[in-house]
């Protein structure tokens, strides 16, 4: 049963009950305009619903049909990451949205077997969270893992997760001719919503905050509720884990990110480094604080962990990564090195370089 407050009604894009196995599109009355609400649901999606009714049967053939489901192994972080890069080949728009989302898939099952390890009860899978979710893929693959009890998708645009779930449903149509509609439903618990960030959410219902798709300052907006106490709504509302994949990657933007949560007490846990065309995509696992005592001496004192330290510590010479880091911090060093000639290099960007200007 879902909780009273949140509506499925037309928006039930692609499936039936979570019992069933099915994708829910779920608006929160919570957080949106009554009249907003309406409009989305009566103007534009209603006149669908012989569509989308029809469309629920396929789109369980479809993953049937493509996504090996009797792999006994299913919770095998190999089988998990398979899942979701089978569910990026079927409905990605662009053919390199899996090599840019796959680090976020990679460092949440890294969570979930950490938590798998330590308690064997399946029924304690952690809650995990996309905001800014927009077409749903990362949600839909998150899901398709396995390796948690719930996903929820946020995004506070109601035309982009009504434009995403079309979107699916037309790839489906476009490939359900010559599919056994009788097969059997995936159990896939994700549910998308609207609502601005993390207020879409009740306190204790997810345990892992992902973000991708955005730059620096919308993420620390969305984790800063109050700008005199940083991430304190993080803090109370029990997230354990942040999965973050800022747009714009250079140091002094991550820095920025970086100290912020470090000063806050969250520790960074792992990274990973991917670049597509001649843009680089730095995903970074922070873990909740140990403490409410914010530690803001870490910048001074050298002990704050700054982009690219994780993996320069941890990769070998020979791991495909190495090349990406190596070629990220040759280039931006010599991109810090030119701003500082006209005298735009400040302190963030000094730490930086300190530690990676070297010759690489």
């Amino acid at each position: 049963m879902l909780k009273r407050g949140v509506i499925i009604g037309s928006l039930v894009a692609i499936g039936g009950c979570f019992q069933r196995g099915t994708f829910f599109y779920v608006l929160s009355l919570r957080n949106a305009p009554k009249t907003s609400t309406c409009n989305l649901l009566h103007s534009k999606v209603s006149p669908r619903r012989s569509f989308l009714s029809a469309q629920r049967r396929y789109f369980s053939s479809l993953w049937n049909d493509r996504i090996d489901t009797s792999a006994p192994a299913f919770s095998d972080s190999v089988v998990a990451r398979s899942r979701a890069q089978q569910a990026f080949s079927i409905l990605a728009r662009q053919g390199n949205a899996w090599k840019r989302l796959s680090p976020l898939v990679d460092l949440a099952i890294g969570i979930s077997n950490h938590n798998e390890s330590s308690n064997t009860n399946t029924m304690h899978r952690k809650t995990i969270v996309d905001v800014g979710t927009d077409h749903g893929l990362l949600a839909i693959g998150l899901a398709l893992t396995g390796k948690f009890q719930k996903v929820i998708g946020v995004d506070v645009s109601q035309q982009a997760l009504e434009n995403g779930a079309l979107s699916l449903l037309s790839q489906i149509e476009s490939r359900r001719k010559g599919l056994d509609p009788q097969k059997a439903a995936l159990d896939v618990p994700v549910e998308f919503r609207h609502g601005d960030g993390l207020k879409a959410l009740e306190e204790g219902e997810a345990d892992i905050v992902c973000m991708a798709g955005m730059g620096v300052s919308t993420v620390l907006q969305i984790l800063e509720q109050d700008h005199e106490a940083p991430t304190s709504d993080l803090n109370r509302r029990q997230y354990t884990d942040l999965i973050l994949q800022p747009t714009n990657s250079k140091p002094r933007n991550l820095m920025v990110l970086y100290k912020s949560l470090q000063d806050s007490g969250w520790e960074l846990r792992n990274e990973r480094i991917v670049k597509l065309s001649s843009r680089w995509y730095v995903t970074s696992h922070f873990t909740r604080p140990q403490s409410n005592i914010p530690v803001t001496s870490l910048i001074k004192d050298g002990t704050m962990k700054i982009p690219g330290s994780t993996l320069d510590s941890t990769l070998s010479d020979s791991d495909p990564m190495r090349q990406d880091l190596d070629e990220y911090c040759r280039h931006h060093t010599q991109w810090i090195r030119k701003d500082s000639e006209y005298g735009r290099m400040d302190l963030l960007d000094e730490v930086w370089l300190e530690r990676f200007g070297d010759d690489r």
